[in-house]
């Protein structure tokens, strides 16, 4: 399975990179995109997150970061890439990446793919609504900001004009106590 989404993941990316985004990208799904695929269009534009990462003592990072998140559908409408700018200000700071969201009708559910400028590697997800809410669950490899760990990645209070995004942890073994290490409240440019 890993293999599968290594090479979808490879090969979105390629077909995504050798096209002009302004004739490949665009605000609105495809007429015959499954549902699930137009429900994504709250998320669909600009947004302006503040951004808090958990301090070791628990507290919460004060002030908060501002962050830049673009979204558009691809794919000729049937699929979404974002681009995560981590500052605001300057879209060509590093820790910029990408995410490619292609929706499975088989099971209901969202193929995800995320990289960025930092680290040379894809990190894959499954997703579902739960709910109101979009749950990302997925697995993150040893890094030098930490140790292996489940992931997941909460969307919620979605709305035309804001959502919340929160990231949470678990050991790899465990999968039952959660920590939340990261926040996002996003509001619409």
């Amino acid at each position: 399975m890993k293999t599968i989404y290594k090479s979808i993941s490879l090969i979105t990316f390629l077909a995504i990179s050798t096209v002009s985004s302004a004739d490949y990208t665009s605000m609105t799904p495809a007429k015959d995109a499954a549902d699930s695929v137009k429900s994504m269009l709250p998320l669909i534009g600009d947004w302006k997150c503040k951004r808090q990462v958990r301090q070791q003592d628990g507290s919460w990072q004060i002030p908060e970061q501002v962050s830049r998140w673009e979204w558009r559908y691809t794919l000729n409408g049937h699929a979404i890439q974002d681009y995560w700018y981590p500052n605001a200000e300057n879209l060509e700071a590093p820790g910029m990446g990408t995410n490619v969201r292609i929706y499975n009708p088989q099971n209901d559910s969202w193929l995800m793919t995320w990289t960025f400028d930092k680290l040379a590697r894809f990190q894959n997800f499954d997703a579902k609504f739960d709910g109101e809410s979009l749950v990302m669950d997925g697995e993150y490899p040893a890094s030098p900001r930490g140790p292996a760990h489940k992931a997941k990645i909460t969307f919620h209070n979605i709305s035309e004009k804001h959502f919340d995004w929160k990231y949470e942890s678990s050991a790899l073994n465990d999968g039952k106590k959660w920590q939340e290490g990261f926040r996002l409240n996003c509001d619409k440019i």
